[in-house]
């Protein structure tokens, strides 16, 4: 559940998920990219918008920057922001509103997580829990259509929320030379991260050497995507 002032939120599970890029931690000084993203919709008990605009929330939390080794003892225990000692980069992160609205843009807003913990794990399900503000733009431009948005829908102030999060995959970066990247992204996996759920459904981007920044960030290797059976 999400709640934001009187304003509560489902989440929608099968499309939410936490994953994880291996192999460009040169990058990101050491550290490995997670990203969090989760859909909601309003609940049963919301309070709802003013106007009763059709609704559909992607709050997205990207780059973690967290260094572990075993995802099963590691994430489950994880807590970033506040007093802990393990940030790379400031938490940072959007809600914004998924569903067009005609002639105008999606509502869009800034997130800002105070912290971010797990409490429990369950299998590929981590229970987390997280606080912050949800804020429109400070900058000019913009920022009058996301003062209207926010009155209207209702979604700015503090936020909390606490939900079972599927572990959904990886994207693992591997050297174009390799005879088989999936094998070789799975080894990664379980050398990094001792992962190894993964299903059966995979897919490669091949390297591309015209493709623009900032995909080129990994030149000189495909991308391989591995799912775990919660990957949507």
């Amino acid at each position: 559940m999400l709640t934001v002032n009187d304003r509560r939120f489902s989440l929608v599970r099968s499309s939410s998920g936490l994953d994880v890029t291996l192999g460009l931690e040169e990058y990101f000084g050491g550290q490995q990219h997670w990203r969090l993203v989760l859909y909601y919709v309003p609940a049963d008990e919301d309070g709802g918008n003013r106007y009763e605009l059709p609704e559909m929330w992607c709050l997205a939390v990207d780059p973690i920057s967290l260094k572990i080794t075993d995802w099963r003892e590691d994430l489950g225990h994880l807590h970033v922001g506040g007093e802990s000692e393990n940030d790379f980069i400031p938490l940072i992160g959007s809600f914004t509103n998924i569903v067009e609205r005609r002639y105008t843009v999606p509502a869009s807003f800034e997130l800002a997580p105070h912290e971010l913990r797990v409490i429990r794990r369950n299998g590929l399900l981590l229970t987390m829990e997280m606080d912050g503000e949800i804020r429109a733009s400070e900058s000019d431009e913009g920022s009058k259509q996301e003062k209207a948005d926010a009155e209207e829908l209702r979604v700015t102030g503090d936020f909390r929320l606490m939900d079972e999060v599927p572990m959904t995959g990886a994207f693992v970066h591997v050297p174009v030379n390799v005879k088989d990247p999936v094998a070789y992204a799975r080894k990664i996996a379980a050398r990094d991260l001792k992962l190894h759920e993964f299903g059966e459904r995979s897919h490669v981007t091949p390297y591309n050497p015209d493709c623009p920044w900032p995909r080129r960030i990994g030149r000189g290797t495909h991308t391989v995507r591995l799912t775990t059976s919660w990957h949507g």
